[in-house]
């Protein structure tokens, strides 16, 4: 699938930062914060960081909706 299509589809995928599209992958793979910053060589802070900027972004109230949305959307990420 072409990105312009994946934009369509998912608009708020294309707002993302690619940094917050690795997290999001990350945690559709069900991995903790603290998991994702051992892998990506970053603080756990600075994944909640990452977690709640998706949040707002993506128009998402708490954690857990971002994680069904990275559930959800596991295919396109």
């Amino acid at each position: 699938m072409c990105s312009s299509d994946l934009r369509k589809r998912l608009p708020g995928l294309a707002g993302l930062t690619p940094m917050e599209r690795r997290v999001l992958k990350l945690l559709a793979e069900n991995k903790t914060s603290r998991e994702i910053g051992r892998e990506l060589f970053i603080s756990a802070r600075t994944v909640e960081t990452h977690r709640n900027n998706m949040c707002v972004k993506l128009g998402l109230q708490g954690s857990n909706k971002l994680l069904e949305f990275a559930l959800t959307h596991k295919s396109s990420l």
